[in-house]
């Protein structure tokens, strides 16, 4: 069965650009809140946080891309570069100072924590202490770059396809075909970190983001249920 979307997201039939309005002062709003917590873009030297938005793609911009990638993108994911961004990058640290031991270990001391629900108590070290379970964040996505991604997602199916020819047994092949077929299916945009990419829904008009893991399980990935510009107004009501 199709999973329920909740109400709020399904009543958001604003515009792309108005969308994208909200993004936007979210973002002022937020780059007003980081630097009065002090939020920084380095641990190691003084930096300011990253948070750049680059204006809409032109149509021949947008043809371009999709001439080197051999499809044209879903109509959803067309318009936000169109009509919202060509690409941002956003990156911000919480406050603290990363030093480096002898055995060349580093470690972070952060001095700020965030509220309650993102603090987690860690025994790393011996004595229990809280810990920020969210520390900063780095998405970062471009439509020239969308090329690049492909590659990179083409090395990993490579990977899980040479995986289950490897295979004797036919769990682990339905396992690593499993995993070569998700992908396909996603346009990728950008990483996640360790491996794991941010990508759209070949399948869907909107190109809904999907997330591609790696490794693990036999679950190969998430349906977000969020369109691109969906997701961004998301993530900037909750600081990016």
């Amino acid at each position: 069965a199709a999973a329920a979307t909740p109400a709020a997201y399904a009543a958001d039939a604003r515009s792309i650009k108005d969308k994208w309005a909200e993004v936007l002062a979210n973002a002022e709003k937020f780059r007003s809140v980081a630097l009065a917590n002090k939020l920084t873009g380095s641990w190691e030297r003084p930096a300011p946080i990253t948070l750049n938005f680059a204006p809409p793609a032109r149509e021949a911009d947008v043809a371009a891309v999709e001439r080197q990638l051999g499809y044209r993108l879903p109509a959803g994911l067309r318009a936000f570069f169109l009509e919202a961004s060509a690409g941002f990058e956003i990156y911000w640290l919480l406050p603290g100072l990363q030093t480096t031991a002898p055995d060349g270990t580093t470690n972070v001391k952060i001095f700020v924590l965030p509220p309650e629900p993102l603090v987690e108590i860690s025994t790393y070290g011996g004595t229990p202490h809280p810990e920020p379970k969210v520390n900063g964040s780095q998405f970062k996505l471009a439509l020239a770059d969308l090329p690049h991604q492909r590659d990179g997602a083409r090395d990993w199916i490579e990977s899980f396809e040479a995986a289950r020819d490897k295979e004797t047994d036919e769990r682990g092949r339905l396992h690593y075909q499993r995993y070569a077929d998700f992908w396909r299916r996603g346009i990728p945009l950008t990483t996640g970190g360790g491996g794991d990419v941010i990508a759209a829904d070949r399948d869907s008009d909107d190109g809904s983001i999907l997330m591609l893991f790696h490794d693990g399980s036999d679950e190969p990935g998430w349906f977000l249920e969020r369109s691109l510009i969906d997701l961004m107004v998301d993530v900037s009501r909750l600081g990016f």
